[in-house]
């Protein structure tokens, strides 16, 4: 085969794999860099393996990734009442009205989905319909509630409040802090503070303060899918992913636990407290963070650095060997003054003889004079 013969075969190779590429790019559904507009998304399945009921809904599916699942049926009846609440409520919100407003966001809705949304159009907009006037329907009817009641959560589940604060230290920044125990041992004190914010976590003059926090199924599995989200959302921030790495680097044993419920900081309704150890370390390796940019950044390199010195190491086992309780305090005190009384007792025992003989040698010189 010459060498005519061979580039003509590698052309047609060419324009082959080329015709090939080309077509599979043409049958794939959306518009070019569509995946920026993507905001709802499954939970990765290396998240999700080991439990994966805590990322399934219990009692109704919004949306299309649970729609039409049989354990959910009996609150689909609800969400008709609740349409019918809805549409009687103003007069004005005709059905019509409301599938021809619903038919010109269908597009826009279903580039949210970063999955494809395997619907006929009309059962697509009937699901909108449907779940978009039973979250109306309830969240007016939690408004009527009184406010203790309402079982949406408080403000400590809205992180979004929050910025990342500017660098202060140059260098590399550290991707974990020690455990609780072992800050406790540097001397670092555990404070609860009084915010309803979960992020709002403080360290300053060697006291660290942590809203409080409970922790049963729910919040857990709320915590797991709020910070899935921002695993696969990047450009809301990472709070939420911060703060649980934050617990997983307090949590390295249930003695840590302890300590923080000691201080009325956290209250785990867990089973064990092996199990909420497990939990934030768990979600702390599955987790990717920018430990260059994230919120707690100067939080972790202060308490670092305070860990590391010395002389803070020093005062805090001073304080927990000596002053426990007021004998040892007492029994302190007394060493102290006795180290420091010591070097005078010693310099007076040294100089007495000398002052003695300096004293002596005049009468001693006067009585011999008279004598002679």
């Amino acid at each position: 085969m010459d060498v005519a013969d061979t580039s003509t075969m590698y052309k047609k190779s060419n324009n082959s794999l080329v015709h090939e590429i080309k077509q599979n790019l043409q049958q794939l559904p959306g518009e070019p860099l569509e995946a920026e507009k993507f905001t709802i998304f499954r939970v990765p399945e290396h998240i999700r393996y080991k439990n994966k009921q805590l990322y399934e809904p219990r009692m109704v599916s919004i949306g299309p990734y649970y729609h039409g699942n049989d354990a959910f049926q009996a609150m689909e009846k609800h969400k008709w009442r609740y349409l019918r609440d809805y549409l009687s409520r103003n007069t004005r919100n005709s059905i019509e009205n409301c599938i021809s407003e619903l038919r010109g966001l269908e597009s826009r809705a279903c580039k949210c989905y970063f999955q494809d949304v395997k619907f006929q159009s009309d059962e697509f907009l009937k699901m909108m319909l449907l779940d978009g006037c039973f979250i109306i329907e309830f969240l007016i009817k939690c408004l009527l509630m009184r406010t203790d009641d309402v079982p949406v959560g408080g403000q400590e589940n809205m992180p979004l409040c929050f910025r990342r604060r500017p660098n202060s230290t140059d260098g590399r920044a550290p991707r974990t802090i020690p455990s609780a125990s072992e800050l406790q041992e540097s001397g670092i004190i555990f404070t609860r503070k009084k915010s309803d914010n979960i992020l709002d976590i403080k360290f300053q003059n060697g006291i660290l303060e942590i809203p409080f926090i409970s922790i049963e199924d729910t919040r857990r599995s709320r915590l797991l899918n709020l910070v899935s989200f921002e695993q696969c959302y990047i450009k809301l921030g990472l709070n939420l992913t911060s703060y649980a790495c934050f617990m997983g680097a307090l949590f390295k044993t249930t003695r840590d636990v302890t300590l923080l419920q000691e201080k009325g900081i956290i209250d785990n309704l867990l089973a064990t407290n092996d199990e909420l150890v497990s939990f934030f370390n768990w979600l702390t390796e599955c987790s990717y963070l920018d430990y260059e940019a994230h919120y707690l950044k100067d939080l972790f390199i202060d308490v670092n650095r305070y860990y590391n010195s010395d002389w803070h190491k020093w005062r805090a086992t001073l304080k927990r060997d000596y002053f426990t309780n007021p004998w040892s305090i007492i029994s302190v005190t007394a060493a102290f003054a006795l180290m420091v009384l010591t070097p005078y007792s010693l310099t007076d025992s040294v100089h007495y003889p000398f002052l003695l003989s300096y004293k002596l040698v005049p009468a001693m010189y006067t009585v011999g004079r008279n004598v002679i």
